[in-house]
């Protein structure tokens, strides 16, 4: 957990303490790219080995310190022992709130969202499915221009699937970096 601390503690300092103060407020837009390492827990860790994950996201800061996000996400698992690897496509609308003053160099935005993952398994014998899932986390921007950001997330996310295809109720714990433009 202090590992975590202190690249958290170096983002805020830089994000409130900047010369380079960026106006983020008149770029209310915020499009991101990411890549993360996607842990996996619980029965559905039985099938697969941790994996890799890509998404996209879009946000709108439409208030003070309100967003409103969407993202999609893929990730890719492979299969633990001889069964085989499985694909998962996730899409949520989000609603965050940003934990740092406006004008500041960037954002601390804690969020939670409600939509659906896919789950496609690399068999033929078994067909995709989809679940409602929740997810919910934090991610930080630092503003190394007025358009450019870096992002760090952490998040959680749940399926609630069922027990006879992913051994019940399914968890995943993306960690992933980022860029993201601001229009």
């Amino acid at each position: 957990m202090k590992r975590l601390s202190i690249p958290a503690a170096v983002f805020i300092v830089l994000a409130l303490a900047s010369p380079a103060q960026a106006q983020n407020r008149d770029l209310p837009l915020l499009i991101e790219a990411s890549g993360a390492y996607v842990v996996t827990t619980g029965s559905y860790s039985d099938l697969v080995k941790n994996g890799w994950g890509a998404q996209g996201l879009i946000g709108y800061n439409f208030a003070r310190q309100a967003w409103l996000m969407g993202n999609f996400a893929v990730n890719w698992h492979e299969g633990e022992g001889d069964l085989p690897a499985w694909q998962n496509y996730s899409y949520f609308g989000m609603l965050g709130y940003d934990a740092l003053p406006p004008n500041t160099n960037g954002d601390i935005i804690f969020y939670v969202g409600a939509g659906g993952i896919t789950f496609v398994p690399d068999a033929d014998q078994v067909e995709s499915r989809t679940y409602f899932g929740l997810n919910g986390g934090l991610k930080i921007a630092y503003d190394f221009s007025p358009r450019m950001a870096l992002t760090l997330t952490a998040s959680a996310a749940v399926a609630f699937s069922e027990e006879d295809f992913t051994g019940g109720t399914t968890w995943f714990f993306p960690l992933g970096a980022g860029l993201a433009v601001r229009l």
